[in-house]
């Protein structure tokens, strides 16, 4: 039998016999590619490699595909961006296979199972892992990682959909209106929402949902991204090879710091843009003020440039990386918002651009050009827009 036929059967079964998974499996595109040594899915495509597929049994096959599925229902594309690949999908996959384990699904040998990790979102296990991770080896894999994962990867989403979607960049003038609402495009995260809680309030009348399950689509729905740990990792990738945040100052622990273990010299220069029109609440400011500290006195950059930006910069400090030198961010403007005039003062002022920029708003405003050097966008959690480039991260405590 062809393996198209067989994995097209698949489906087919799967919305008769288990129609939580199969309705949402009806949401991808499920294609064959030898561009993939397994599996991956990335929130809107399911790509399988033939021969790898045809190697597995009926209900191995079954298996894999719900895993792909459940990746895509706990919103896994859309929480991966920032992060360290591997041990994001390694983190994702414990989080899930524990789940498949209990609800009878046979998986292939090597899919990984952590009875540590029973409960735990991808998340959680993934702060887990960093930590365990060996400082000197910066891959995220596990030492027995030489075979490909008979599970596949977990992509990010797209960053473009082909029809309108709530994810779309956000429109607006210079006098901060909030972007008109988009309607939601299937495959996005909200759309994922929308489907994962209509298929569970059907399977959940009809006795077809298992509590793991139920609980682990609730936590993943309403989980608050670990914005510190993408912080670090996205400053990490400026840091000179060699240097890691896998292995935390223990000193700092018990105060609820997590620090780097090395103090580590010759770090470029950072840049932080605020959004002063009145997108940052105070108990945001002096969370981001503590990372920022954090960031200055362990990884040392060059310097550390903070740009308070309402319609125009109004302010510009520079933060040198002294042990006892606290980064304090305050809000001055509360005017409208645009997002160029920092950009531009970077072009036009400074005597060369940073290493990288992070960005403190809520999005609503003009769309600026992008710059040669990533940014990363810290934004409220309600907040359903992505920025128009860099990476784009959803915190709690950001009032708008």
């Amino acid at each position: 039998m062809l393996i198209e036929t067989r994995v097209s059967q698949t489906l087919s079964r799967l919305v008769l016999d288990r129609p939580w998974y199969g309705v949402l499996a009806v949401k991808l595109a499920v294609v064959p590619s030898d561009e993939v040594k397994t599996f991956d899915v990335d929130g809107t495509t399911l790509r399988y490699n033939p021969v790898f597929c045809d190697s597995l049994t009926d209900r191995e096959l079954r298996g894999v595909i719900c895993h792909e599925v459940l990746h895509c229902a706990l919103l896994h594309p859309f929480r991966c961006s920032g992060r360290n690949p591997d041990t994001f999908n390694r983190a994702a996959d414990y989080a899930i296979n524990q789940i498949l384990t209990d609800e009878k699904f046979t998986l292939p040998k090597g899919a990984l199972l952590d009875a540590r990790f029973k409960g735990l979102s991808a998340d959680q296990i993934y702060s887990m892992l960093r930590t365990e991770e060996n400082p000197s080896s910066g891959s995220g894999k596990p030492a027995d990682a030489s075979e490909p994962n008979p599970l596949g990867e977990v992509k990010p989403a797209p960053t473009s959909q082909p029809a309108p979607t709530g994810n779309e960049p956000p429109q607006g003038g210079s006098n901060g209106q909030q972007p008109q609402p988009q309607p939601a495009n299937a495959n996005d995260a909200t759309g994922w929402a929308v489907a994962v809680e209509q298929a569970t309030n059907v399977a959940s009348k009809a006795g077809d949902i298992g509590g793991g399950l139920a609980n682990a689509v609730k936590a993943s729905h309403q989980a608050t991204t670990d914005w510190r740990s993408i912080l670090r990792e996205f400053v990490e990738r400026t840091i000179p090879s060699g240097s890691t945040w896998a292995s935390p100052n223990r000193r700092h622990v018990g105060r609820g710091l997590y620090l780097p273990g090395t103090r580590r010299e010759n770090t470029p220069r950072l840049a932080v843009g605020l959004d002063t029109s009145g997108s940052v609440s105070e108990d945001m400011l002096r969370a981001c003020s503590a990372e920022l500290t954090a960031i200055l006195n362990e990884t040392r950059p060059e310097s550390l440039t903070v740009y308070s930006c309402d319609v125009r910069v109004n302010g510009v400090e520079v933060f040198m990386p002294d042990d006892n030198n606290d980064v304090t961010l305050n809000c001055v403007g509360r005017g409208g918002t645009r997002f160029q005039p920092v950009f531009d003062w970077i072009d036009a002022e400074d005597s060369e651009p940073p290493a990288a920029l992070i960005y403190f708003t809520d999005l609503c405003g003009p769309e600026p050009e992008p710059p040669a050097y990533p940014v990363l966008w810290i934004v409220p959690e309600h907040i359903t827009a992505n920025a128009w480039f860099g990476v784009t991260v959803r915190v709690g405590g950001m009032d708008c």
